[in-house]
C-alpha cells in the first residue's frame, strides 16, 4: 500500500492490519490513531511501516487505548521539517503494546505514554532520542543501540508520575504510575539513560566502548545512567563505562 496523504483512524474505529502487509508513506505523511490500531504480524510474516522522510505513527491521547503493534518493522520516519510544520518523525504510543518489533531511523524516536508496554523490541539508530518512557509505562527485554551516534542527547528518558489524565472521562486519576525499565540491553550509546521522578530502573545491561579520539573530538564523557530525582535500583546486573 502507498499512502500519499495523512490518514486518520476515527474514534471508536479499529484499524486491523494483517501479517505481511507493507505500507509505504510519502514524505511528511503520518498516521494518526484516535480509535484503535491492531497491527499484529507474526515471526514469519511481519508488518512493515516505512517511507521516505515520513512523519510516523501517532496514537493520540483521544484514542481508547488497547492498540497493539507486534512483529512489525517501523523505519525511516526521519522527517525533521515540513512545509506546514509539526511533522517531526516520531512514534507516539498511548496505552499501547509494542512488541517483537524492529524500530529504527525515527527522527524523535518513540514516546510511550499512559501505561504503554514495550517488550522484546530492537530500537536503534535514531537521530535525536530513542525512547521516552512516561506515565506508568514499562519497557523490558528490549535491545537499544546506536551504530553511528553523533547526538549527545540521552537516548532513553524515563519518568513516571503519581497521576494520569483520562481523556475519555476528562478526569485526573491518582495512583502509582511509576515507569519501569527492566531487563533491557543498551549498548553503543554514549549517553544512555536519564531518570526522572517516579522511575524504576533495574537489572539492565549497559555498555559503551569509548575511544580516545572520541573523547578528544567531543569532550564528552559517556554516561550510563543520570538520575535527576528518580530511584536507581542497585540491582542493575552490569554497567560498563
Amino acid at each position: 500500500y502507498n499512502v500519499t496523504e495523512n490518514i486518520s483512524v476515527a474514534k471508536d474505529v479499529t484499524l486491523t492490519i494483517e501479517p505481511g502487509v507493507k505500507i509505504n508513506f510519502a514524505q511528511y505523511v503520518k498516521m494518526t490513531v484516535n480509535g484503535e490500531l491492531l497491527a499484529e504480524g507474526t515471526a514469519q510474516d511481519s508488518i512493515i511501516f516505512t517511507g521516505n522522510d515520513w512523519s510516523g505513527i501517532i496514537i493520540s491521547y483521544d484514542s481508547q487505548g488497547g492498540s497493539k503493534i507486534k512483529y512489525a518493522r517501523i523505519a525511516n520516519a526521519s522527517a525533521s521539517w515540513c512545509p506546514n510544520g509539526n511533522c517531526y518523525g516520531q512514534i507516539q504510543l498511548y496505552n499501547t503494546e509494542l512488541s517483537n518489533s524492529n524500530i529504527y531511523n525515527i527522527n524523535n524516536g518513540i514516546s510511550a505514554n499512559n501505561q504503554s508496554v514495550l517488550k522484546f523490541n530492537k530500537i536503534h539508530d535514531m537521530t535525536n532520542t530513542g525512547l521516552g518512557l512516561y506515565s506508568g509505562s514499562e519497557a523490558y527485554g528490549n535491545e537499544f543501540y546506536q551504530s553511528n551516534n553523533n547526538s549527545y542527547n540521552f537516548f532513553i528518558n524515563i519518568s513516571g508520575s503519581n497521576s494520569i489524565y483520562d481523556y475519555q472521562t476528562n478526569q485526573t486519576i491518582y495512583g502509582d504510575y511509576t515507569s519501569v525499565f527492566r531487563g533491557n540491553k543498551v549498548y553503543g550509546v554514549p549517553r544512555a539513560i536519564s531518570i526522572g521522578q517516579f522511575s524504576l530502573v533495574e537489572k539492565n545491561n549497559i555498555s559503551y566502548n569509548v575511544t580516545s579520539s572520541q573523547l578528544s573530538n567531543t569532550g564528552y564523557l559517556p554516561i550510563g545512567i543520570w538520575s535527576c530525582g528518580g530511584q536507581n535500583s542497585d540491582t542493575i546486573s552490569k554497567i560498563k563505562n
